[in-house]
């Protein structure tokens, strides 16, 4: 199987239940009254839960942006009462909020459990076991992929959690020059 064809598989499978789950996240974020910035201390207490982390590995999940910029935010959540901080570059979710990620986590997921299938089970089962070996071989990766930045910071941009210059500062991977903002592809 050609990659271009599995990495559209992979898009056309989990697009539909990908946006649910974002439509799902910004109502339970408005629900919650939840003000910007609430993208990283969110996302960093749905991941991490209260397990320690520095910035270093928040840029792993999330490699957009400068290191500066990430540490200084996450300092920002710690006076927001977001995050603790270990004064050796290390942070961890305060209860409450990763009790609100959970509650959002969880709202994510019954909308997307609303989705049907979008293939046969046997289909699904071995688009799930290409998707397994693709994020396998993504993360043995030394960089992003291209076509997961891309789409990651496409996505980021279209619900507002990053501003749509913050991306552009991070490194260019696999001679990306520009991240592909199609709208119009899914």
């Amino acid at each position: 199987m050609d990659l271009h064809i599995l990495w559209s598989a992979i898009e056309a499978a989990f697009a539909p239940p990908d946006d649910a789950a974002g439509q799902a996240l910004m109502r339970c974020v408005a629900a919650l009254g939840l003000q910007a910035p609430w993208f990283r201390w969110f996302s960093a207490a749905a991941l991490f839960g209260p397990e320690r982390f520095t910035t270093a590995d928040y840029m792993r999940m999330f490699p957009y942006g400068l290191p500066v910029l990430h540490g200084e935010r996450l300092a920002a959540a710690v006076q927001a009462g977001r995050l603790t901080a270990d004064g050796q570059d290390g942070y961890r979710g305060t209860e409450d909020a990763r009790a609100i990620a959970l509650q959002a986590l969880e709202a994510m997921n019954a909308a997307s459990a609303q989705m049907p299938p979008p293939l046969p089970d046997e289909s699904l089962r071995r688009l799930t076991g290409y998707l397994a070996r693709v994020v396998d071989a993504a993360l043995a990766a030394p960089g992003v992929p291209a076509e997961l930045y891309a789409k990651d910071l496409r996505h980021l941009w279209a619900y507002g959690w990053i501003s749509e210059t913050e991306g552009r500062d991070a490194p260019k991977k696999g001679g990306l020059d520009e991240p592909r903002l199609d709208w119009t592809s899914r």
